[in-house]
């Protein structure tokens, strides 16, 4: 099985982070509101999300030798802790831009 590119994966980001933007308009009222979430979106599931799979694609050799669950256990905490680590980022960087 072949990872994908990094261009996929960055079209698939932006689609991803669009749709949850929208879904989660309710609390934007102006269009600058909308980009900066959807901006914030982008980049904190680009920081999450290619990182972690390339780690994961990295380690897959290490990840056969151990069971189903031990494997999902690990993938699931793995993205977990990427994600708390970009949300934590993008906030601290919106902060110090001023957007929050």
């Amino acid at each position: 099985m072949e990872m994908m590119k990094p261009w996929q994966w960055l079209l698939y980001i932006f689609f991803w982070s669009l749709f949850v933007t929208v879904i989660d308009r309710h609390d934007l009222a102006t269009w600058s509101e909308f980009l900066i979430k959807f901006i914030s979106r982008i980049i904190q599931n680009t920081i999450t999300i290619i990182p972690a799979f390339y780690l994961i694609d990295y380690l897959r050799p290490v990840f056969r030798h151990d069971s189903f669950l031990i494997v999902s256990i690990r993938i699931v905490l793995l993205l977990m802790s990427s994600a708390a680590v970009s949300a934590t980022l993008v906030k601290l960087t919106m902060i110090n831009i001023g957007w929050l």
